[in-house]
């Protein structure tokens, strides 16, 4: 049985920045200048690339997961918890999270290499989260062909079945808040429950 990588190196890590994750993130990553001190002009902001407040929450957990594989911390998951609760609710908040979990666990089994991340509050964004951003924007949008791109940039195996799976699982959870967002006549994607 091959073993599974559970490191991602990070492209923007400061130990000033790691320590902040140890308290509760204070609102999602806004695009601002992020608290990490990084300059990467070679790198898109998350600003300038049009994204839904869902699709930087998720970047946001993204990042929390990695960090999380990277040192070994569960602190991190839990950041992404607390992250998740406070802008998605009680119920759908840790099942955002736990799906992002299940998508970087395939993108783990099905992708040679590392995956690049940014550390959380960077205002930049790296080629691999935009792909996972990519990826469930078209299996959200039901674009088979954008997915089908996606997919075979962030996946090395040929087949990529778990991710492709993982990231509509997501996906379909993204429609499934949108969709309590509107009948509930609530503004944006916060919905407390």
């Amino acid at each position: 049985m091959a073993q599974v990588k559970r490191q991602a190196r990070p492209f923007c890590h400061e130990p000033k920045r790691a320590k902040s994750l140890e308290a509760s993130p204070t609102s999602p990553n806004d695009g601002s200048q992020g608290g990490c001190g990084c300059v990467h002009g070679d790198l898109p902001r998350i600003a300038d690339c049009g994204f839904d407040p869902i699709d930087v929450l998720i970047i946001d957990f993204v990042r929390c997961v990695c960090a999380g594989y990277a040192s070994g911390e569960t602190r991190h998951w839990d950041c992404a918890c607390d992250l998740a609760e406070r802008e998605l609710g009680l119920v759908d908040g840790p099942s955002f999270v736990a799906r992002t979990i299940s998508l970087m666990r395939a993108i783990q089994c099905e992708r040679k290499g590392g995956f690049g991340y940014m550390a959380w509050g960077c205002s930049h964004v790296s080629e691999h989260e935009l792909l996972v951003i990519a990826l469930i924007r078209a299996a959200r949008q039901q674009n088979t062909d954008e997915f089908t791109s996606a997919l075979s940039n962030l996946a090395s195996v040929p087949n990529p079945a778990r991710i492709a799976i993982a990231a509509s699982a997501l996906a379909g959870l993204c429609i499934r808040h949108e969709s309590l967002c509107s009948m509930c006549g609530f503004m944006g994607s916060r919905v407390v429950n």
